[in-house]
């Protein structure tokens, strides 16, 4: 048997399946013979043979968990991860201890679309086996997506560790530095990788190559492999590609070749999450303008803890409200909320109500605060809160309505300068974040959102500051020091500013590449290389171009 085994790992599959037919004249019907041919099968593609003799050996033999670990993974070479996970599953209930068998179950979760029941799994399979580098590598891969790259950091750093580890270990090692601005060391981490043509090294090394002030080197090698026939490439990953090779022309000056390379990626990435309905969001927006005048809630009603200050930071998605959150959250006083849906939540679907009442408000309320408090690290009422999530601005009169003592942080930029970047960028697919796959959408999208805004503003009464994400750029000081007053923190720019920059904050947006770079005016105006195709809008997004003073 063992012999077999030795030979497979050589890739002697003929000679593994003459000494398995061998076995099987002298022992007919035996399983583990059987079993072993049936791995000289998978080895050589024959998944769907594999998978139909480990399926009847598991009848005659259902308490080898082997048997259902081999299944499992037949049945995922044969594109069918719900029967892999429940033959691995039959499996780990008889060997619970079986690194490998959870290894394989986090497989199939994952080729499921399951990634909390893959996380489950992989993390099973590190406790049981530590030096288990596929789990390692996956896992790590894994969180890297979720946006965790601290944690994923020491598992890849494991994984790339052990003797002859993968290019795809190396690759992910390499992109979960880049994502922390560990540049120099992810280009270290991507030299180790020995086939740089494939899409994965070549997508994480245009990032690089881009970063580090390369972006015709960056075009070159995406441009070569896009120029190839892209059927095997993972369809996330193409989306990727299209978007590096968009934003690497934008730098060269290539303008012609942006936008229509920006329009596949957000195609591509459309397909992954094709349940998603711009339209439904539109619809919500609707409903928040037919909204009838809501009751506000007095100061402290409700009896519940408030923190210290509470701040609602909002505005268009692209408007610069990360690197503004990370400067704020550089103060030890503040807290910041990373676009936690806190509101949206609590809201529900009250927004559909015909009649709100003071009890209804009060519940949203507590609820909110109840979540808050449940993931705040401080004391909550020693803290000012800034609640950052920029859609949250449609609910400029929830809030009032709801948190009368809060204030009201309004970032504002060109409005194309905002739309042409949201069409950059891959978010988290979302029914709000389809509606930026498009020029026309995105533009319609920034009309209703704002307009609310527009509609709301000089009705409240609970202090607003709007600020410019320009003036940021190029009067960094002054209009954080103006931010800073208007929220109540004891802290100068400059301070602020360099401490946040020790930190190294780990961001988890699309805005994390900006946020890790110095405060400049390189993105401030870039629409106008695109002004021919703005023009198909510009008469919907007039009336904002002036209403927040735009040229």
């Amino acid at each position: 048997m063992q012999n077999v085994l030795n030979l497979l790992a050589g890739g002697q599959t003929g000679q593994a399946r003459r000494l398995c037919q061998s076995l099987l004249f002298n022992r007919p019907g035996d399983i583990d013979a059987r079993h072993l041919l049936a791995l000289v099968d998978l080895q050589e593609g024959k998944s769907q043979a594999a998978a139909a003799t480990l399926e009847e050996l598991t009848r005659q033999a259902p308490k080898n968990a082997d048997l259902w670990r081999n299944l499992g993974v037949a049945e995922l070479s044969c594109g069918n991860p719900g029967k892999a996970r429940e033959s691995l599953e039959q499996g780990l209930a008889l060997a619970p201890r079986n690194a490998e068998l959870a290894f394989n179950a986090g497989v199939a979760a994952a080729a499921e679309g399951d990634p909390v029941a893959a996380r489950r799994y992989y993390e099973r399979a590190v406790e049981l086996q530590p030096r288990l580098p596929e789990a390692r590598n996956n896992l790590g891969a894994l969180l890297v997506k979720e946006g965790e790259y601290g944690a994923a950091l020491p598992h890849l750093e494991a994984a790339t560790a052990a003797s002859g580890a993968p290019d795809i270990a190396h690759c992910n090692y390499a992109n979960a530095l880049e994502r922390v601005n560990r540049l120099d060391e992810a280009v270290a981490a991507l030299a180790r990788v020995r086939n740089g043509g494939r899409p994965e090294p070549t997508l994480v090394g245009a990032r690089l190559a881009r970063r580090r002030g390369q972006p015709e080197q960056a075009l070159v090698r995406l441009r070569a492999l896009l120029a190839e026939p892209s059927g095997s490439i993972e369809p996330g990953t193409l989306g990727d590609l299209w978007q590096q090779l968009a934003l690497s022309a934008d730098l060269v000056g290539d303008h012609a070749a942006v936008l229509p390379a920006a329009a596949k990626a957000k195609e591509l990435w459309c397909k992954l999450a094709p349940g998603f309905d711009g339209a439904e969001y539109l619809e919500h927006l609707a409903a928040l303008g037919r909204a009838s005048a809501l009751p506000n809630l007095a100061p402290g009603e409700g009896e519940t803890e408030l923190p210290a200050g509470l701040v609602f930071f909002v505005g268009f998605p692209r408007s610069g409200t990360t690197l503004m959150e990370n400067l704020l959250a550089a103060d030890p006083g503040v807290h910041t909320t990373a676009e936690a849906d806190y509101l949206f939540r609590a809201i529900g679907d009250l927004v559909q109500a015909e009649v709100v009442t003071r009890n209804d408000l009060v519940a949203v309320r507590r609820q909110y605060l109840d979540d808050l408090r449940a993931d705040c690290t401080g004391v909550l009422s020693e803290l000012i809160v800034v609640d950052k999530l920029p859609l949250n601005v449609v609910y400029s009169r929830w809030i009032e309505a709801l948190f009368p003592e809060a204030k009201l942080l309004v970032a504002l930029r060109d409005p194309r300068d905002a739309i042409l970047s949201c069409l950059l960028q891959r978010f988290r697919p979302n029914p709000a974040m389809r509606n930026l796959d498009s020029l026309a959408d995105a533009a319609n999208l920034y009309c209703r959102v704002m307009g609310l805004w527009l509609e709301a503003r000089d009705e409240l009464s609970l202090p607003w500051l709007e600020y410019r994400y320009e003036d940021l750029a190029g009067q960094s000081g002054e209009t954080l020091d103006r931010v800073l007053g208007f929220l109540g923190v004891e802290s100068d720019a400059e301070a602020l500013d360099t401490r946040r920059q020790s930190l190294g904050v780990v961001v988890q947006t699309p805005s994390y590449e900006r946020v890790a770079e110095a405060i400049d005016t390189s993105a401030v105006a870039r629409w106008r290389h695109y002004a021919a195709d703005f023009a198909t809008v510009q008469a919907d997004i007039a009336p904002f171009i002036e209403a927040f003073a735009y040229d």
